[in-house]
């Protein structure tokens, strides 16, 4: 219950701040702030958890902070799961013949 809470609590008071601070706009095609509060409250269930665990037990937030920077596998396997997508992606850009306009 603690972790919902947190979360929602965290997460909507970066939107809703934002959509003050912004004028309260109706889309989210206007300011970038808009979007970028947005994309920031997403970030709202790993920032409680991070909390949470910090509060429960300190060594298994160093542990949880330990694994992001941990790596199981070689450069080879990182290359082969993130080349992939840019390389089609510019593929595809080259096949439709996009111009970017001066």
């Amino acid at each position: 219950m603690a972790f919902v809470l947190l979360t929602v609590s965290l997460s909507w008071s970066i939107w809703i701040a934002a959509w003050l601070a912004t004028g309260r706009p109706t889309t989210f095609h206007g300011p970038g702030a808009m979007m970028a509060a947005i994309y920031a409250g997403s970030f709202g269930p790993g920032v409680a958890a991070a909390i949470l665990s910090a509060i429960s037990c300190p060594s298994s937030l160093k542990e949880w902070l330990r694994g992001f920077i941990r790596f199981r596998c070689g450069w080879r396997a990182y290359a082969a799961a993130l080349l992939p997508f840019p390389i089609a992606l510019l593929l595809l850009t080259i096949a439709l013949g996009y111009a970017p306009r001066l």
